[in-house]
């Protein structure tokens, strides 16, 4: 193996990895303007990515780890132009008794334990949570870059042997700017079929005067022949609110997984009453390894009032509609 030289934990009990993920697709977007664009896409499935990490064993149950991952656009060959380990760059210390601190940047606790995890899609492709939960018009105005990423972050995570309880919490310092700074945690149980957490976040706006607050609440129970999920979160930024609902199945079939989900976001307050939206999503992924896998998913966005949540990029009229659809390959490694 090529990599074979990079991982010598056989003589210094440490260990580096390379890993990434390369998911194309090709995908086609009408709003209801008439308009259409169609694109070979990234991340229709999971996003694509390039990275190292590695871990250093310290001996009694504690050991130093570092994690770097870069944003790569396989369609162009593209990174991300002003940040290149823009996914995660982090150092880390671990104890089996006290559990990991982190720093650096990183997700923010509601994305990784609850938008990615209760959802069929999560933030990926045309079936994107990431609009009607993260998304421009679901900011309220507020402007907010670090609804799923912060920079100059400590987080802590609880250790793994607490008999199904698990949470972690994290912080962003400023240093010097007041917008986008982050605080939130997410606290849960998960034993057998049964996983169940709450959470907490806020996030300051593009001017750093006001905050946007979340909270929220997820499950997901697992019946052997199906996977239900649900998300329940409420935002406040100022006078304006937005209640949003997401209601999920994932189904085994053969040697795939047929998933389908319902999102509804319903606004108020400073004359946004009727600015609703309901997402509707279907896809199947089938597997033809440990590693590769194809898809299709299709996805329509409904809009009321003068909202415009659009999905894959494209964002409709005022009270319009969009709908994708898209067929992919995602390869990890």
């Amino acid at each position: 193996m090529a990599l074979a030289p990079l991982s010598f934990n056989a003589q210094a009990q440490s260990s580096v990895t390379l890993f990434g993920v390369v998911d194309l697709a090709m995908r086609q977007t009408n709003a209801s303007d008439g308009s259409r664009v169609r694109t070979l896409s990234s991340g229709g499935l999971t996003g694509s990515r390039f990275g190292i990490r590695g871990t250093e064993d310290l001996g009694g149950g504690l050991s130093a780890g570092f994690w770097f991952e870069a944003d790569v656009s396989p369609d162009t060959g593209l990174t991300n132009a002003t940040a290149y380990w823009s996914r995660r760059s982090t150092l880390s210390l671990t104890s089996s008794d006290w559990g990991e601190l982190r720093m650096g940047r990183d997700y923010v606790p509601l994305f990784t334990k609850q938008y990615a995890s209760f959802s069929p899609f999560g933030p990926n492709g045309v079936a994107s949570n990431g609009s009607l939960f993260f998304g421009t018009p679901s900011l309220l105005g507020s402007g907010s870059g670090a609804g799923v990423r912060a920079d100059n972050m400590i987080k802590y995570i609880l250790p793994r042997d607490l008999g199904g309880f698990y949470g972690e919490v994290m912080g962003s310092f400023a240093e010097g700017r007041d917008a986008n700074r982050h605080r939130g945690g997410v606290f849960g149980y998960a034993s057998g079929p049964v996983d169940i957490n709450v959470g907490v976040g806020r996030t300051s706006d593009a001017k750093g005067l006001h905050w946007i607050r979340l909270s929220s609440i997820g499950a997901s129970y697992n019946a052997g022949w199906a996977r239900f999920t649900t998300l329940f979160q409420h935002a406040k930024y100022l006078q304006r609110r937005q209640q949003t609902m997401d209601v999920g199945v994932s189904v085994p079939v053969g040697a795939g997984v047929l998933k389908a989900n319902y999102i509804r976001a319903d606004q108020s307050g400073a004359g946004t009453d009727a600015n609703d939206a309901n997402q509707v999503s279907l896809g199947y992924v089938h597997f033809l390894s440990k590693r590769t896998a194809l898809y299709s998913t299709f996805s329509r966005v409904s809009n009321k009032g003068k909202q415009v949540f659009g999905l894959g990029g494209i964002a409709p009229p005022a009270s319009g509609s969009v709908r994708g659809l898209e067929f992919g390959i995602n390869h990890s490694f």
